[in-house]
């Protein structure tokens, strides 16, 4: 009886591809960002058709504003994963109109920590990668209910 044998090289291989998965698709936290960060801002914003911009409110949060603390609350309790299988400059929307928040947390050199952009929808998308969200109030469409309320 022949005993089975996996040569050396194909075992680093898999070793290596698992260990590159791990790190890719590992959680992204942004409990640290936030807290790196001391201002923001908060953008809704609704699209009626593609190329334009029907509705935008625009916030800037300073730091010691009510709907900083709040908004950074929240985002301290998110929890992203990077989708590998969609494409950022690819995506379209299929149904119009569509409406957005976008939340920018800056550090006080104003270097951009993280850009979140969440849709009603339920696509997500953090520093133009497409992620899974996972909070205690849901998911992406839950989030988008909770920071749109933040954004009135």
């Amino acid at each position: 009886m022949k005993s089975f044998h996996i040569p050396r090289t194909a075992l680093f291989f898999i070793l290596f591809a698992l260990a590159a998965f791990a790190v890719l698709y590992r959680p992204i936290d942004l409990k640290a960002l936030v807290r790196a960060s001391s201002q923001g801002t908060l953008r809704t914003e609704e699209v009626a058709h593609f190329g334009s911009t029907n509705d935008m409110d625009y916030h800037l949060l300073s730091m010691d504003s009510e709907e900083f603390r709040q908004t950074a609350e929240l985002l301290s309790t998110v929890s992203c994963r990077k989708k590998l299988n969609q494409n950022y400059s690819a995506y379209t929307h299929d149904t119009f109109p569509v409406q957005s928040v976008t939340v920018s947390f800056y550090d006080d050199a104003e270097n951009q920590k993280f850009l979140l952009t969440v849709y009603s929808d339920g696509v997500c998308i953090l520093n133009s990668a497409f992620v899974s969200v996972k909070y205690p109030g849901g998911g992406a469409a839950q989030l988008y209910e909770q920071l749109a309320g933040l954004g009135q």
